[in-house]
């Protein structure tokens, strides 16, 4: 999965990306690395969930309903915020310190979470559309 994740939305805050073989997690459904810049760390991860399309044909509301089940989880300890430009639906939510990106498009589900590694440093005033510049693009890369 990490061959998809596209971080060109954060390369002038994180201009250093940890080695290939650096990846704390590389699988066909998950990629957690992180992004470095000097005194900085920033964690990511990236989770897709692909609906089978044997399932994704019976069931098309599938993802729409792994979407606004994670949506509603979310509202539990935060108030997620709608965003447009990604999917066919999209919300963040989060803090200064963690955000979350949640979308889905088609059969494919997609969560991205950013956070700091050290609370010295808070995420980027616009760290949300930075993930949607990221979701948008690893969504493409999965359509490949």
């Amino acid at each position: 999965m990490c061959d998809r994740f596209d971080l060109t939305a954060l390369k002038d805050l994180y201009p250093e990306e940890e080695g290939e073989d650096q990846h704390l997690l590389n699988s066909d459904r998950s990629c957690a690395t992180a992004a470095i810049a000097p005194g900085r760390v920033l964690g990511l991860s990236i989770t897709v969930n692909i609906t089978p399309e044997s399932t994704y044909e019976d069931l098309p509301t599938l993802p729409r309903t792994f979407f606004e089940e994670e949506r509603q989880y979310a509202s539990n300890s935060s108030t997620p915020t709608d965003i447009d430009g990604v999917g066919s639906a999209a919300a963040w939510y989060g803090s200064e310190y963690e955000m979350t990106l949640i979308t889905y498009d088609g059969n494919a589900n997609l969560k991205i979470e950013a956070y700091v590694v050290r609370e010295t440093h808070t995420l980027a005033p616009d760290m949300p559309e930075r993930l949607v510049q990221v979701a948008a693009a690893t969504l493409t890369a999965l359509a490949e």
